[in-house]
């Protein structure tokens, strides 16, 4: 793969020298003037000298592109994948900076081929000014040409690496490399002007006007097409990243999470990174939240499988409804001692997790404190500081208790918040449904307190609380109290 980037590199190179060495023959024809015999020799001069620096930059390119075996198998391949990264992303700078750098080289021995070392004449000392100065300009233009080449053909090889973290310190602006262009597009424009106007005046030519036309064209032409080409380059992340979020309403959670591939040094390269940081610490957090839901999930199911049993000539029922969420629901019935029977059902309202352990401490505290209660009410009353404390801020409690003594054919209960208590006997029925403030959250709490007769008959008791939660003790006709 990084051998195919290579060989393109060199293509693109070899195509903008025979683009420049057109350019530059065509400029000393009908810009400078220059006569044909003096014409030929520079353009001998201008393919050999561009053939050298052609050469150089892609010898330079082979190397620098190249990964050694070695490297493979010794760095890891992570480490391995960022130091790729670092070496594409800053090469195209140092390609920027040889190709200049050779090219000045090459065209300073070739005037010192031709002029002889100084010092000069005054007359030979301003041509070699003007020559090297236009020099320079040429090849900062060529060398943002063959940045701008390498920027596009490294890409793809970039964005397989898949990296989408990096350092900050790693990140440049890409505003200065876009001001960079135009200046370069607008000072070389001038300059040629200028040498332009400066040629005519002084070997007295006719000045044209469409020839000062076509070299601010065409110097305006290829310095937009660098700049929106690079400007492109730079912000294709920013667009991708702007669909992303765009289609993040109804992605998946696998693609709702997934990253973007750091291509860019520059700003947008480090937007990537901070966007992908994002996508980290939100994606550590499902995880967490997914391993409290199933703590939670299980804690509840231990708890509140539903069950069947006999009781003294009483079926005892309890379940819960079925539920995708994790919620502190529950229910439980217990022998409370004295010939009674203790049904609990109640639900604590919050956050799953924080819920489904509030209501395993609550039903361990209603067990405990079960056998001593003289009544419900006495109960609910005497566990309300201690519940207060377990709920704090957060969470509120619904609690509802009966205590069924058959022995004296009565049952009674006590419930705060959204319980209901529904008791069903021969030839009647009752329900309430009770609403008051739930224990927590800091407020005050009173309980909906009644005792009724359930006689010898058929009867039927049945509490539920909000999530769901619902026990029931029944009798059936002819069955014996006591």
């Amino acid at each position: 793969m990084f051998r195919d980037r290579r060989l393109r590199l060199v293509g693109i190179y070899a195509l903008l020298a025979i683009i420049t060495a057109v350019g530059m023959h065509y400029s000393g024809r009908y810009v400078h003037r220059t006569p044909e015999p003096e014409l030929a020799m520079a353009l001998w001069g201008t393919i050999v000298g561009l053939s050298l620096v052609v050469l150089t930059v892609s010898l330079y390119t082979y190397c620098r592109l190249l990964i050694p075996r070695k490297a493979e198998h010794s760095v890891r391949g992570d480490e391995r994948d960022r130091l790729l990264w670092e070496r594409f992303t800053r090469f195209p700078m140092e390609l920027f900076l040889v190709y200049v750098g050779c090219g000045m080289l090459l065209s300073q021995l070739y005037h010192f081929v031709a002029l002889g070392l100084p010092p000069w004449p005054m007359e030979t000392a301003l041509g070699y000014g003007q020559s090297s100065f236009s020099n320079l300009t040429t090849f900062i233009a060529l060398g943002v040409l063959h940045y701008g080449a390498a920027r596009w053909m490294l890409r793809p090889s970039i964005l397989d690496l898949r990296i989408h973290a990096q350092e900050a310190s790693k990140f440049r602006s890409a505003g200065t490399n876009v001001i960079a262009i135009f200046v370069c597009g607008l000072v070389y424009m001038l300059v040629r002007t200028f040498w332009y106007v400066l040629n005519g005046r002084e070997e007295d030519w006719h000045l044209r006007v469409e020839v000062m036309l076509a070299v601010g064209a065409a110097v305006f032409a290829v310095t937009l097409l660098a700049a929106v080409a690079m400007a492109r380059y730079w912000f294709r992340d920013l667009e991708g990243m702007a669909e992303r979020l765009r289609d993040l309403a109804g992605m998946t959670r696998g693609k709702l999470l997934s990253l973007v591939p750091i291509a860019s040094p520059y700003e947008s390269g480090e937007l990537a990174a901070a966007f992908n940081a994002l996508q980290q610490r939100i994606g550590r957090q499902y995880a967490r939240l997914e391993r409290d839901l199933d703590l939670a999930g299980r804690t509840q199911r231990q708890l509140l499988s539903g069950y069947e049993r006999q009781w003294r000539g009483w079926t005892v029922q309890g379940s819960r409804a079925e539920s995708d969420e994790i919620a502190g629901g529950f229910y439980d019935a217990v022998s409370a001692g004295d010939g009674r029977l203790a049904l609990i059902a109640g639900s604590v309202v919050g956050d799953a997790l924080p819920s489904a352990l509030a209501m395993s401490a609550l039903r361990m505290l209603v067990r405990a404190n079960v056998q001593a209660a003289e009544s419900a009410e006495r109960l609910l009353t005497e566990l309300a500081p201690a519940l207060t404390d377990i709920a704090e801020e957060q969470l509120l409690i619904h609690l509802a208790i009966a205590f069924v003594e058959p022995e004296l054919g009565a049952a009674e209960y006590a419930s705060a918040g959204e319980a209901a208590v529904l008791v069903e006997r021969e030839g009647a029925g009752e329900s309430r449904e009770f609403r008051s403030e739930p224990i927590g959250g800091g407020k005050r709490y009173r309980f909906d307190v009644a005792r009724f007769s359930i006689g010898a008959g058929p009867c039927r008791i049945v509490l539920s609380a909000p999530e769901g939660a619902e026990i029931s003790a029944g009798r059936e006709r002819g069955e014996q109290v006591g």
